[in-house]
């Protein structure tokens, strides 16, 4: 709690997601939260950021927000900055987060960020990383990006309270294998830390030391001591688990477009059923970024599928250029689903609430992590609910800028009344 009351976040991008995290923030509780979107507001705003009102419109969207968002807690800072995003400017912060940004731009801020421990200012002591993490919501999918650096501590990996119980038995081994009370089981993970007290017997564990264990089943363990030449286990003795911090290395926002599974262990599959998805969606955020940078920074045309099209031949070509990649160094997906691909593009350029509320929530608790409590997301986590779009696709249509032109697009004006 006292690093997230001393922590200065910046959040770039102010449209649904965006207000979404501000709202999330702001309730959490750091000492700073720097607004930054100079867009200006449009009606089709409306639908999805609960900030923003009719009055609002023609405005730029960090400084619509900004009074609203000040409200929720009043021990928050809340400003908005209105000059151009410059590292000199990004080096202030413990923690930048960005949504609905370009690639280009989440990748010149993630690489400033990395490096911020190397560079140092006016001769000052080095400083760590700052946080990174990139968010995106296109329609029924999202995406989320974190990245803190090469070597951040974990303190605490899930915030459980720690274990402590009755040792009934160790054995003189190497390694010594530990056996605990009957009428409580343990509730450590392999890899976990122990230390031992009032062992009568094998007193050469009560020395304090933390020892890693391995698990071997719901009552016993072993740990990383060599017991062969102790004295033999008598009784009593306590076991309490020690929560040891633990370096973990991050990979760049650039590596990760190439090879965003460098650890296939650390895959997120967020749906069982759709086994596979993450990679297909990452092939499809990969070729709509694309898309966006080769026609003005913008996204493809709801229900447009001669631009689906186009994504997909984009995604084809990644996957084709993954291919001549030495192995383990990009990703392969045998079998590109290009109606999936299509599927995604025709609805990519449209923004939900809910999706935004999801998103949101899991940004704000990425921000908290960087605190070192809990284990942060490694790294990409990719979600879509694109088996909620309707058959057939409506044929009414509402203003592009309408308030709720997002939600008709996809679900039609009956469905939206």
């Amino acid at each position: 709690m006292t690093k997230l009351v001393k922590m200065r976040v910046l959040l770039c991008g102010l449209k649904g997601l965006g207000a979404e995290v501000a709202k999330n923030l702001a309730l959490a509780g750091p000492a700073s939260l720097t607004l930054y979107d100079p867009e200006v507001v449009v009606e089709a705003d409306l639908g999805a950021n609960f900030f923003l009102t009719k009055a609002d419109v023609g405005k730029p969207r960090a400084l619509a927000c900004e009074p609203k968002v000040a409200e929720l807690n009043e021990y928050v800072t809340v400003s908005t900055h209105t000059g151009e995003l410059v590292d000199a400017f990004v080096h202030n912060f413990d923690v930048v987060v960005m949504t609905d940004a370009s690639r280009a731009d989440m990748e010149r801020v993630d690489n400033y960020c990395r490096a911020r421990h190397k560079i140092g200012v006016d001769n000052q002591p080095r400083l760590s990383p700052i946080g990174f993490i990139a968010a995106s919501v296109s329609g029924l999918s999202g995406c989320v990006f974190v990245d803190f650096g090469d070597e951040f501590q974990v303190r605490d990996k899930n915030g459980e309270p720690t274990f402590s119980g009755i040792v009934t038995n160790v054995t003189c081994d190497n390694p010594a294998v530990v056996t605990v009370h009957e009428d409580k089981r343990h509730t450590l993970e392999t890899g976990d830390f122990v230390t031992f007290t009032e062992l009568e017997g094998c007193e050469v564990l009560n020395d304090g030391v933390p020892r890693r264990i391995k698990v071997i089943d719901a009552y016993s363990f072993s740990v990383d001591a060599d017991t062969t030449q102790a004295t033999p286990y008598v009784r009593q003795g306590i076991v309490n688990q020690v929560k040891m911090p633990h370096a973990t290395k991050f990979q760049s926002f650039r590596d990760a477009q190439r090879n965003p599974f460098a650890d296939p262990a650390l895959r997120i599959e967020a749906d069982l059923a759709k086994f596979g998805r993450a990679a297909q969606l990452h092939v499809a955020y990969q070729a709509l970024w694309t898309f966006r940078a080769e026609h003005d920074d913008r996204l493809p045309e709801v229900n447009d599928e001669k631009e689906a099209d186009e994504v997909v031949r984009i995604a084809e070509k990644y996957v084709t250029d993954n291919k001549a990649y030495p192995k383990d160094t990009a990703l392969v997906v045998d079998e590109l689903d290009k109606e999936f691909i299509a599927k995604f593009a025709m609805q990519a350029g449209a923004e939900l609430s809910p999706l935004c509320a999801i998103f949101g929530g899991i940004v704000a608790q990425e921000v908290v992590k960087y605190t070192g409590k809990y284990q942060p997301l490694r790294q990409p986590l990719y979600i879509d609910f694109l088996e909620a779009l309707p058959d057939e696709r409506p044929s009414d249509r509402v203003a592009k800028d309408a308030r709720y032109a997002h939600q008709v697009s996809l679900f039609g004006q009956a469905f939206q009344e």
